[in-house]
């Protein structure tokens, strides 16, 4: 049996510097030193370890720093006038589908005067392009933001906390609110939280806000007239209410309601099947066109004195005036009851901003900077507070109309917000006639829309058997309608950060076993690979520089565990646990409950091929230094490999480098200790 105490050692060349490191002596020496480690950065061949590269830092100057920062700075001097045609059509057919939008949504989700949500598609396109760096996409008020402020609106509104002329209010606060998160979050570089939102969680908020919004539009397709307090904000109590009301509908309402949701309807279907063809339809301004329509229609006929159908009435010609988002008293109050929508209309709003930038980018090949985007997003939201405008959110199909309308720059989103200034100014009275029920009638367009994308992606998902993520996305639906579109999505979020958790700290250490008895095993407790790599299949397809076959068969009663990953607190931790097992049942996977396997001879070394680890936080110094002290309090040696020269100094600043017997215990790869303990007759 071999002793560890005269392994080979690397020794410093005494007529080099002290920092250069010949090649491991044969001979058998003693730990002469611990005041000379390895330096590992002089080898040419360290394992699968990759190198660290010498870049030069060069701080730029202040001006170019203030363009990244300020875009605006950046593509005003450089814009040319040759882009300034397609911009300007760009910006006329943006704002064609913007000002429909701008006023069904304020009247339908937040119930307040239409002219707030065209103040949302006026200054804060603005404020946007000065920040953003994506030229073509398009911000505005979305479906899902505003409806969690509808909820908040009703839900204090029921509760009698605030009185209903609160709600332009409320929505300039949470308006607030969401710029000061986002901005923050793009200014302490957490744009990096869009790679967590995972497809299936998206799929479920998009199945949660269409079911919202269907629910939500009933009432007002219907034509039902009915008290705040009489129908719960809960949507399936809505659903129910809904349904006992079906033969109270009022008929014209709902001949309207039917008839401008067809016509919708094949709109956007034509334009989805012959838009590839003909890119031309897409500029087709069918909301626009049905708003004009109805309200000449409206006023001929005189839908509202003759047969009672409730119209939008005056939107405003003035400009609203800024000022602060809060009441005169109970300022505390009123902000409190507002952060948790707030924060979660920020996600939703950084969702959706991003991927539609990163959307749109596959199509015009542009950078997308997530931070960048969080801050123009920030900066947009806060401005747009104080003239109690709805939240803007980067959308897809407002982009994408964009870029089919021929935008070159972000001077698009300037041009499509000075027409909905001049609409906001001289053509508001177009508007008076509009029945309120043709509104809804657009809502529930996007909402059927939304619905259907959702829909296919569940049958995509039952297509490829993923019956997990299907439970996920119906829960999350089953939750909105039980309790509330915040509490589907607080969900959604907790979930996928629990599936993010979950795979981060799964380690990935493999096993390496040469016993005699039982032959080459590589293990892999990670849940991913193999259980037990055997001779007929090259453990280096698991672990590189360790082959089963050849090379373990010379290491009898030797473990080596390989640690291609970084090592803190949460994979130690399971280290531990997987070596013990590993020891007691002979498989680091084996259920606790089995019995024992004890090994005939005791275990003589250990070795930790540390090829990945370059980070190792204190936490997982303090446990390694207690399973190394643990194996050598039963004489088993303690060997390292492929060290990376940071931790190394780390190991010996903790005391783990004197706990092994010194440098004599620590080399360069594992094929080098395997061969050099040839040499020194190991077996």
């Amino acid at each position: 049996m071999a002793s560890f105490t005269s392994s080979p050692t690397f020794q410093a060349n005494e007529t080099a510097s002290n920092e250069t490191l010949t090649t491991a002596t044969l001979a058998g020496q003693p730990n002469a030193s611990l005041a000379h480690p390895p330096n590992y950065m002089t080898f040419n061949n360290r394992g699968s370890t990759w190198k660290r590269a010498d870049v030069v830092q060069s701080k730029p100057r202040f001006l170019r720093r203030l363009k990244y920062y300020v875009r605006v700075l950046d593509w005003l001097p450089n814009y040319s006038m040759k882009n300034f045609l397609y911009d300007t059509t760009a910006g006329c057919a943006t704002a064609c589908l913007s000002i429909p939008i701008a006023l069904s949504y304020a009247q339908s989700f937040l119930n307040i005067p239409p002219i707030y949500g065209l103040m949302a598609a006026i200054l804060p396109p603005i404020v946007y392009t000065f920040f953003s760096a994506s030229p073509v996409l398009s911000v505005g008020p979305e479906a899902g933001v505003c409806l969690l402020i509808g909820e908040n609106i009703h839900q204090r509104m029921l509760s009698g906390k605030h009185p209903p002329e609160y709600a332009i209010l409320i929505t300039g606060l949470i308006t607030g609110l969401i710029g000061c998160v986002t901005l923050c979050a793009g200014i302490f570089r957490l744009g990096f939280l869009d790679s967590l939102v995972s497809p299936i969680l998206l799929l479920g908020c998009i199945l949660s806000v269409s079911t919202v919004i269907l629910i939500n539009q009933g009432v007002a397709i219907l034509g039902l007239s009915v008290k705040p307090d009489e129908v719960s904000d809960i949507p399936i109590n809505k659903l129910m209410y809904l349904l006992r009301n079906l033969k109270n509908a009022h008929p014209g309402t709902l001949v309207i309601s039917i008839s401008a949701l067809l016509f919708l309807t094949t709109s956007r279907l034509t334009k989805k099947r012959f838009g590839r063809k003909h890119p031309v339809l897409g500029l087709f301004p069918d909301a626009v066109l049905l708003l004009i329509t109805v309200s000449f229609l409206s006023k001929h006929f005189h839908w509202h004195k003759n047969y009672g159908v409730p119209i939008l009435g005056q939107v405003g010609e003035e400009i609203v005036k800024p000022s602060l988002p809060l009441p005169d008293d109970r300022k505390l109050d009123f902000v409190k009851h507002s952060i948790s929508t707030a924060v979660t209309c920020s996600f939703l709003a950084f969702v959706d901003t991003v991927i539609a930038a990163k959307a749109i980018s596959l199509q015009t090949h542009d950078l997308v900077r997530s931070n960048r985007e969080l801050v123009a997003l920030g900066c947009a939201n806060i401005v747009n507070s104080m003239f109690r405008g709805l939240p803007v959110v980067g959308g897809y199909l407002r982009s994408k109309n964009n870029i089919f309308s021929g935008a070159r720059t972000q001077v698009s989103s300037v041009m499509c917000s000075l027409f909905v200034l001049m609409a906001l100014l001289f053509f508001m009275s177009v508007f008076y006639y509009v029945p309120k029920c043709v509104m809804a009638s657009m809502v529930v367009n996007v909402g059927i829309s939304m619905f259907f994308d959702a829909f296919s992606g569940v049958f995509s998902l039952l297509r490829c058997r993923a019956y997990r993520d299907i439970t996920i996305v119906v829960s999350i639906g089953l939750l909105t309608l039980l309790f509330g579109l915040e509490t589907g999505i607080v969900l959604g979020i907790v979930v996928t950060t629990f599936q993010v958790v979950k795979h981060a700290t799964a380690s990935r250490i493999l096993f390496l076993s040469g016993d005699e008895e039982e032959g080459d095993q590589c293990f892999d407790y990670s849940g991913n690979g193999p259980d037990v790599v055997d001779d007929d299949v090259s453990a280096l397809e698991a672990a590189p520089s360790i082959s089963a076959n050849s090379q373990a068969q010379k290491l009898p009663q030797t473990l080596i565990v390989r640690i291609p990953e970084p090592l803190f607190f949460a994979n130690t931790s399971q280290l531990e646990e997987r070596l013990n097992r590993l020891e007691k049942f002979g498989h680091p996977r084996v259920h606790p409950s089995e019995r024992p396997w004890r090994r005939e001879r005791q275990l003589e070394a250990i070795v930790f091929d540390l090829v990945g680890v370059s980070y190792i936080d204190s936490s997982a110094l303090i446990s390694l230094h207690r399973i190394f002290e643990s194996y050598i309090e039963r004489d088993c040696k303690v060997l390292l490999t492929s060290v990376d020269p940071k931790v190394l100094n780390q190991f010996e600043q903790q005391g783990i480098i004197a706990l092994i017997g010194g440098y004599s215990s620590v080399y360069r790869s594992v094929k080098d200790f395997i061969s050099m303990t040839e040499h020194s007759n190991f077996v």
